[in-house]
């Protein structure tokens, strides 16, 4: 399962331990960041893409067709729901435990 992490720099400076993330996801790929040119071709054939502080456009989204999970390292809110209205209306989008603050938001595309 290709997993992309596309501003993985906005959460780490080299201190933490991916060890868990890459053994959840062997084919896990870490971006320091990510330019919006690069966006596309990042999350083309990624079935889970991770970001911190980074917003995906509806386009960008429509066009990931293997996209399955979208995880936020954030610890607010206000990319979900960004996320869930470039989603609509589209595919089946479930918002799981984004009103929490004890663990980041995802979303699961079916």
């Amino acid at each position: 399962m290709r997993a992309v992490f596309l501003d993985y720099e906005t959460v780490s400076n080299g201190d933490l331990d991916t060890s868990g993330l890459t053994r959840a996801m062997p084919e896990l790929q870490f971006h320091g960041s990510t330019h919006d040119a690069q966006i596309t071709a990042r999350i083309d054939d990624a079935e889970i893409v991770l970001l911190n502080k980074f917003a995906l456009t509806r386009d960008h989204l429509f066009a990931a067709k293997r996209l399955k999970l979208i995880a936020l390292a954030a610890t607010g809110t206000d990319n979900t729901e960004s996320i869930v209205d470039r989603m609509s209306p589209g595919p089946h989008v479930r918002h799981g435990n984004a009103a929490s603050m004890k663990s980041p938001p995802m979303f699961r595309i079916s």
